[in-house]
Formats: C-alpha cells, structure tokens, sequence
C-alpha cells in the first residue's frame, strides 16, 4: 500500500472535465486508487466519486493505491495532480 496526499492546485478545483481525466487514468492500473478529502473517499475510476469529494483550490486529498503496479499507479495520480493544465 502506498499512500501520499496532493494538494488541488487548480482555480477551479476538482470539475467534471478533470474528474473524467482521472478516472480514465485510474483505469489504466489494475492497483486500487481511492481517494479521501476529510471523511468521504472516492474510487478514482468513478467519476461521480470523484465529484462528491468537492475538492477546491489548495483542499488536502491522499491518495492510497493498493496492488501489483501501485507504485506506477501512485506516480501517474500524483503527477495528474500537480499539472496545471490537466
């Protein structure tokens, strides 16, 4: 299990357009990517997940990937969430 906690770096936050990226990204692993911002948590594959998480401008969200490529899984998110323009 990997864990490690991003901050949201978008104005806009965590929308709709980014969610789907994500979840698209989260289906290329077979590891397990939850997601959790205080106390709800999110499948990253889901998108509507994703979205109930309601995620802001500089709001804390970790991120733990549980399998056998959870390493490459953990790099992708983490580096999903530090792009400006994702």
């Amino acid at each position: 299990m990997k864990k490690e906690t991003v901050r949201i770096v978008w104005q806009e936050g965590l929308h709709m357009r980014r969610a789907a990226r994500l979840a698209q990204l989260a289906a290329k692993y077979g590891s397990s990517i939850q997601l959790k911002m205080g106390s709800r948590a999110a499948d990253a594959r889901n998108i509507l997940g994703v979205l109930i998480l309601c995620a802001t401008l500089n709001s804390p969200v970790a991120i733990e990937t549980v399998g056998d490529d959870e390493q490459a899984a953990m790099e992708a998110v983490t580096t999903f969430f530090k792009e400006r323009s994702a």
